[in-house]
């Protein structure tokens, strides 16, 4: 179930679940993501660990940040003062793509809260002889231009971004493209309906 947590001017969601040391979870940026659809399907794994699931400013059921900030530092912020309200003085970071970038400005600013820091593909670093856009963030770059975005353009994104094609099922998919629908109230949502 998610939840909220006020983090001063204005409100966090996450999921909270098992119990132990504290795993913070932190999602990629692409469209429609979410903390769930990032790492729902690890949590069994992590059962006697305190995980929380955050949805990052602007994603998910967190709020769109007005600032004029960083995005990255605004929301590594928001996570501290999460985590400051519900109790966690040092915890474990995962984070993946731009969840990795504000993982990372935690534990540059706040090295005291992280006690290990787990990063894939995070944002804000690429190795010298990478290509100017990589194939992913040409999708994604795409998909967020589009007009009226379709699901077979989500499936396509969010094929791309899995090493095993198996794990991006139907369900996954549906659930990016509606979020992804919902995070520009302006487009309709349409039903979905899989045969």
């Amino acid at each position: 179930m998610t939840r909220t947590v006020d983090v001063g001017d204005g409100r966090l969601a996450y999921v909270e679940s098992g119990e132990g040391s504290p795993v913070v979870w932190l999602h990629g940026s692409g469209p429609g993501a979410t903390g769930m659809s990032n790492f729902g399907a690890n949590l069994p794994a992590f059962a006697d660990h305190r995980n929380l699931v955050v949805d990052l400013p602007g994603w998910g059921g967190s709020p769109r940040p007005d600032t004029d900030e960083p995005l990255i530092h605004h929301a590594a912020e928001r996570v501290r003062r999460a985590l400051a309200a519900l109790g966690v003085e040092r915890a474990h970071l995962i984070g993946n793509s731009y969840g990795g970038g504000v993982a990372m400005r935690i534990a540059v600013t706040h090295p005291e809260l992280v006690d290990r820091l787990v990063l894939m593909a995070p944002g804000g670093v690429l190795p010298e002889d990478a290509p100017p856009w990589p194939v992913g963030l040409e999708r994604l770059f795409a998909y967020m231009a589009s007009e009226k975005p379709s699901r077979e353009e989500m499936a396509h994104f969010v094929r791309l971004m899995v090493f095993d094609e198996s794990l991006a099922t139907d369900a996954l998919i549906d659930e990016r493209y509606e979020a992804s629908l919902r995070a520009h109230p302006e487009l309709p949502v349409p039903p979905i309906s899989v045969t």
